[in-house]
């Protein structure tokens, strides 16, 4: 009798260990949540790289398309912090601070975008093979429609990149307008002697604009920039000779009456 209860009382303690460890298995398979923190799209928050924070960069608004809150050739101030958020002087010359202040960047694909939600438009910062800023593109926040594009202006008038590829070029062709002498002559110091009573002078150089790593080219505006027409330059660079493989004189820029197109 004595044995009996004693291996039923053991077959209860069975069947609650057996109970035991199959909650104790459920509770340690059950799926745990996960979560997803790139926010959609293909985006997810940023850090600026190193070679961009901290930099304070005047750049003109080029390519204005409908709907753009900013003139051709308009000069703005960027400055991107070290927490990664933009400020905008929409007019550095005046000395009154900035009026666009956006402190969320997230990055999407290769860009740095910041949104600017009460305005409705979004800065997309790319960058050169470097790391180095290339320019910021400007897209309405619905339908991400482009809306224009800011390029840096070079510092100290930008005339050693003229100067860069001081040299005398034969001119092989004439693509538009004419050429008497057939040469054309860049010094050391960045001046362009581009033709008999042609010349220009780094001091009338009002804009260089480094194009070299989207365009092949260096854009040079001419005062009476940024009051239109002006004349302008564009010095195109071959990427495979590093050297001038044609250059556009545009008296009256953005106007292409009077445009002389060489090649050399």
């Amino acid at each position: 009798m004595k044995l009996s209860r004693i291996l039923f009382i053991l077959f209860l303690s069975s069947i609650a260990v057996t109970a035991c460890s199959e909650d104790d298995e459920d509770e340690t398979t059950e799926p745990t949540p996960t979560t997803n923190n790139n926010g959609g799209g293909g985006s997810q928050n940023a850090t600026l790289p190193s070679t961009v924070i901290g930099q304070m960069v005047n750049m003109k608004f080029t390519a204005p398309q409908s709907g753009a809150p900013y003139t051709d050739q308009q000069e703005l101030k960027f400055t991107f912090s070290s927490s990664g958020s933009l400020f905008i002087d929409e007019n550095p010359n005046a000395a009154d601070g900035d009026e666009i202040s956006l402190n969320t960047v997230t990055k999407v694909n290769t860009e740095y975008v910041w949104e600017d939600a009460s305005s409705g438009f979004s800065y997309k910062l790319s960058l050169k093979s470097d790391s180095s800023i290339n320019e910021v593109n400007l897209f309405s926040n619905s339908g991400s429609t482009f809306l224009g594009q800011f390029i840096p202006i070079s510092s100290g008038g930008g005339a050693s990149l003229i100067g860069n590829y001081a040299g005398t070029y034969t001119v092989t062709s004439v693509d538009h307008g004419s050429h008497n002498r057939m040469t054309v002559i860049i010094d050391s110091i960045g001046n362009i002697d581009f033709d008999t009573n042609t010349q220009f002078s780094t001091a009338d150089y009002a804009l260089v604009s480094d194009r070299l790593d989207c365009c092949d080219g260096i854009w040079v505006d001419m005062t009476p920039y940024p009051t239109t027409p002006n004349p302008r330059i564009n010095l195109f660079i071959d990427s495979a000779s590093a050297s001038p493989s044609k250059i556009e004189y545009m008296p009256n820029y953005p106007g292409i009456s009077g445009r002389v197109h060489v090649l050399f």
